[in-house]
């Protein structure tokens, strides 16, 4: 417990133990240098010379009070009063002790809140009954005192109270300080051994991880490849990844088709001189788009005077195909194609024909 005491021990701060009830608390250079080294406990009111009661540690000696000179009496040689005199002179000084003491309680501390038992006044001690030589020693004495206390109570004026903290009012509830048995007593301490060993983690356990992380990429990628295989198939930035990958895997490429960039257009209505009642339609079909793409089927729309249909008709690419076009499958890209179809005359109400993709 001292070992703890003078680790927190500071240049400015000590740690003082009541001789009365053994609390210890803090003290500072400014309570030591307030009342020459009296303080008041705050657990039991008691007032003690905290500079005598240090706890694991000494003061500087700037603090340590210096030895209070001496005050003798001159008196005639007489052999029969030695032994009365130097009592009375005892009883004298432990009295002016006491009234220092409570002089500085009473202006410092408020010893008035203080249990008296532990003092003692010069009222209470009843005067002696000797002869003149002893009167005229004690009151040699107690006018020594008299001045001494006047000496002192300027000091006692000027003194602030910055013993407060140690008022009953602000005592802490418990305690600083309690009597504990010794750690090496605790047998419910168990030491538990620590592995502190560190085990190197093999190259598989290392790399668990990060292949795991690569497989769950993989499995996503592919995930979304097959859910969404047509419309990345038909993406041109693509197309080769995909067809290289499905040269691996087997797999078979949609064909790309985008009938937005189909356009028939330049559709001209003749009448066949061949045939009786028949009529011959031009047109040109052409692959706007970047890619090649298949034949589209086309929807030829008879429409009348108020735009009304007459008649509709499907045509597959092997039906408007013909001359150099006729077989092929896919149309080149921005390769203009010339259709010339040959069908029966829809009557004189006929007035329009249009081309459309199903």
């Amino acid at each position: 417990m001292q070992a703890t005491h003078q680790n927190r021990n500071t240049a400015d701060s000590w740690i003082t133990r009541c001789p009365e009830c053994n609390t210890a608390f803090r003290i500072t250079r400014g309570h030591l240098q307030a009342a020459k080294g009296s303080v008041r406990c705050g657990s039991c009111l008691y007032v003690f010379r905290a500079d005598q009661h240090i706890v694991g540690g000494s003061l500087p000696e700037d603090l340590i009070p210096a030895p209070r000179p001496s005050q003798s009496v001159d008196f005639p040689e007489d052999d029969t009063d030695d032994d009365v005199l130097f009592s009375v002179s005892s009883e004298g000084k432990s009295q002016k002790d006491a009234e220092e003491s409570l002089d500085l309680s009473d202006d410092v501390f408020a010893i008035e809140q203080a249990p008296k038992r532990h003092f003692s006044s010069n009222n209470e001690t009843p005067a002696p009954q000797g002869d003149d030589d002893e009167a005229w020693a004690r009151a040699m004495l107690d006018e020594l005192d008299l001045e001494e206390e006047e000496q002192a109570a300027p000091e006692i004026q000027k003194v602030e109270p910055e013993f407060s903290a140690f008022d009953v009012d602000e005592a802490p509830a418990e305690p600083e300080v309690r009597h504990q048995a010794p750690a090496d007593s605790l047998t419910g301490l168990d030491d538990d051994p620590l592995d502190l060993h560190y085990q190197k983690k093999s190259f598989l356990q290392r790399a668990a991880i990060p292949f795991c992380c690569l497989l769950l990429t993989i499995g996503l990628v592919a995930q979304h490849i097959i859910y969404n295989f047509d419309n990345i198939a038909c993406t041109p930035s693509l197309r080769p990844l995909i067809s290289t990958l499905c040269g691996v895997t087997g797999c078979q490429l949609p064909e790309m088709k985008d009938l937005s960039r189909v356009s028939v257009r330049n559709i001209v209505v003749r009448n066949e001189p061949t045939y009786q009642n028949a009529i011959t339609v031009d047109a040109i079909i052409s692959n706007e788009a970047a890619f090649p793409q298949p034949y589209p089927n086309l929807m030829m729309v008879i429409s009348g005077v108020n735009n009304n249909v007459l008649g509709t008709r499907l045509l597959t690419p092997e039906q408007y195909l013909s001359g150099e076009a006729a077989g092929e499958t896919d149309m080149q890209p921005m390769k203009p194609v010339h259709l010339s179809l040959n069908i029966m005359s829809p009557g004189p109400d006929a007035r329009n024909i249009t081309f459309d993709f199903p």
